[in-house]
């Protein structure tokens, strides 16, 4: 497995489709939420905009043969128009790896590659936002050390 920045021409529409599976997983808890299918596109562009603009990053996990089994992205600074963050806290806003590869150390490789982003960037915290039913999302979001 490999974690390495994606690449847009090459990662879209793998990132677009863990993007669909990560909504639907939390479509599952929360029935109020759109279908993934519906909304992956736009979000991906949403997500890749806010990059742009808070100097944020993508970055994939691939296994052998370049399937792409997951993705992380984070924003290095998030603006302080929220009183709770600060300039120098960023923001994991997505982490999926597909239900196939789960189990082998994907998400903390990714969750790992964006800590290192945000660190390098300056940032001092970083926060992650989790539906409060996804129970497999907090028990790697507490053995990485968060809280």
């Amino acid at each position: 497995m490999t974690v390495r920045p994606w690449d847009p021409a090459r990662d879209r529409a793998a990132v677009v489709r863990c993007f669909a599976e990560l909504q639907d997983v939390e479509r599952a808890l929360e029935p109020s939420l759109p279908e993934g299918a519906a909304v992956a596109e736009t979000y991906v562009d949403w997500m890749v905009a806010r990059c742009a603009e808070w100097d944020g990053a993508v970055f994939v996990a691939e296994e052998g043969g370049g399937a792409v089994v997951g993705f992380v992205c984070v924003w290095a600074h998030v603006p302080p128009d929220d009183p709770s963050y600060h300039h120098d806290t960023a923001h994991v806003s997505d982490l999926v790896v597909l239900p196939a590869a789960r189990g082998r150390g994907i998400g903390r490789a990714l969750l790992a590659r964006a800590e290192e982003h945000a660190r390098a960037r300056g940032a001092e915290r970083i926060r992650i936002g989790v539906l409060a039913r996804n129970e497999g999302a907090h028990r790697l979001y507490r053995a990485c050390g968060y809280r």
